[in-house]
């Protein structure tokens, strides 16, 4: 039971620090900005294993608890840790190949959207706050202490619509 779970939070760490390790070459201030600070450094290296590790490993064990009592409980035949070894595998490729299309469309339909614009310069004050309407997590503050030119891949990056 516990190698069935292993295997499911095994993947979901690699899975986890490659997709951060991407995450954090594209955007870094997601991790120096939007988020709690775990580790003092700016590396996205760095910044990309610690939180790959963190955000992942419980989804994985979530998934291989439950993924591995559904094997090995009950009166049907045992099922052992290398029969999910490729399941697990397309699972990652199924996030994976979700998170591409994602990557590509969501830029792109931010931009068409015509939020972009409204998001990044919309005022704020006591009826309209950073964190009120469109806005989540207060993203508009930290897109606004952003670059023009890197204003978009921070906001899209950090889900800020």
């Amino acid at each position: 039971m516990l190698k069935i779970a292993g295997l499911f939070i095994l993947a979901a760490v690699l899975y986890g620090v490659v997709h951060d390790q991407i995450t954090a070459r594209v955007c870094v201030e997601y991790f120096t900005i939007a988020q709690p600070t775990l580790v003092a450094s700016t590396s996205p290296t760095v910044l990309g294993l610690v939180w790959g590790v963190v955000a992942a490993w419980w989804p994985g064990a979530t998934a291989g608890l439950a993924i591995s009592c559904a094997a090995r409980e009950g009166p049907w035949p045992k099922l052992s840790w290398r029969y999910f070894g490729r399941p697990a595998l397309a699972l990652a490729a199924w996030i994976t190949s979700g998170e591409v299309h994602g990557g590509r469309l969501g830029p792109s339909s931010f931009l068409r959207s015509g939020r972009a614009r409204e998001h990044c310069n919309r005022p704020t004050g006591p009826t309209n706050p950073p964190a009120a309407g469109a806005c989540r997590s207060g993203t508009a503050v930290w897109v606004k202490t952003k670059p023009a030119d890197q204003q978009l891949t921070f906001a899209a990056d950090t889900g800020g619509v």
